[in-house]
């Protein structure tokens, strides 16, 4: 049965605008790619809701195989400029085109509160990632930017959806506009 993605919350900018210099010191992106790296060691990552690959680029520059998924075509068309050697497709995060433990890691950068079912997702990111996932998300607590505090995530919710999924709990990690949730599944 084919289930109808609505993307209600999803990211409507530009590509552009998603790589502008304030997102990535807000996002934290060096320290959140060390912190990843440190953790996990990944050799490869899916970087799932790729945007126009702040983070994808990133990870490439570390040496890692990159792959990603975006449901806007746009930013697929955009991640090809900065990140030419990315297999990046067009599909959303509940239903990966890749085969089981094709990565080390499942990347999400401010994405899972945009997407239509987060259980999938994460079942989804747990398929395709042998060491870890790792979401990058707005703080639940603190609504300076980003998104209504309604589709946040509450690090309570995603913990309670962890022990539901069977996936070990998540190191949280708290920046001053961002949260990082480190979750092994190896």
């Amino acid at each position: 049965m084919l289930v109808e993605q609505k993307h209600e919350n999803r990211y409507s900018g530009s590509p552009e605008s998603l790589r502008r210099r304030w997102r990535n010191r807000m996002s934290n992106l060096l320290p959140v790619v060390d912190k990843v790296m440190n953790t996990f060691e990944p050799q490869s990552v899916c970087d799932i809701g790729c945007g126009s690959g702040n983070f994808s680029e990133e990870f490439y520059k570390r040496g890692l195989t990159v792959s990603g998924v975006d449901v806007n075509p746009k930013m697929i068309e955009a991640i090809q400029k900065y990140v030419p050697e990315m297999n990046a497709r067009i599909s959303p995060a509940e239903k990966l085109p890749f085969d089981d433990k094709t990565f080390d890691l499942a990347f999400m950068s401010f994405v899972l509160h945009e997407v239509d079912d987060q259980t999938q997702t994460l079942l989804e990111a747990r398929r395709v990632a042998s060491k870890g996932i790792a979401i990058l998300d707005f703080p639940y607590d603190r609504v300076l930017l980003g998104p209504p505090k309604r589709v946040r995530i509450h690090p309570e919710k995603l913990r309670a959806l962890c022990l539901h999924l069977g996936l070990a709990l998540p190191e949280i990690v708290e920046y001053q506009k961002a949260v990082l949730y480190l979750i092994p599944t190896g």
